[in-house]
């Protein structure tokens, strides 16, 4: 056993792991097929039933696996509803952070509550999945060899052959 300030952690944990989001120190502790989320004031603001922490993201979320299974969780929040085969990666705008994640190999975009904005269908995501045109956040998704551009409420913009926005990309 070992004392971090007036938490006595007990050496049937694991793994503990420390991270930092919006200034906040929480502490990530695995015993067996559970990891308790705990904050800086060593309070357990969740336990989730998972296999292992996969990642430590740059965003205010982190990643579990459970049952091969990719789960967003964040202590804000707490746990997703939503597993994911595959987490990507993430853009913010206007303050929501979006993240792209794949489902039974399709993929789509969820914002940090974990609610779906563009739904898990597109085969793949262009070279840069997001772009600022004009200030304004677009999603890059293709969808059988055509591409969509995509808002930021999920509706689709424009859509092209991915040949044809490879060449619009060229000229400019």
């Amino acid at each position: 056993d070992f004392n971090l300030k007036k938490f006595s952690v007990k050496a049937e944990y694991d793994t503990i792991q420390s991270f930092i989001l919006k200034d906040s120190v929480f502490y990530l502790m695995k015993k067996q097929k559970n990891i308790d989320l705990v904050n800086s004031n060593f309070e357990i603001l969740q336990s989730i039933e998972a296999d292992s922490i996969i990642t430590n993201t740059p965003g205010n979320y982190f990643i579990l696996c459970r049952n091969t299974k990719k789960i967003l969780t964040n202590p804000y929040l707490l746990i997703y509803p939503n597993e994911f085969d595959n987490i990507y990666t993430s853009t913010y705008y206007n303050d929501i952070e979006y993240i792209l994640v794949e489902r039974n190999l399709k993929l789509g975009i969820v914002n940090q509550k974990g609610e779906i904005i563009i739904p898990l269908k597109y085969d793949n995501a262009y070279q840069y999945f997001s772009e600022y045109i004009d200030g304004i956040l677009y999603f890059n998704l293709i969808l059988d060899n055509k591409l969509y551009i995509i808002n930021t409420k999920g509706k689709v913009i424009k859509k092209t052959s991915v040949n044809n926005y490879y060449l619009l990309q060229k000229k400019n």
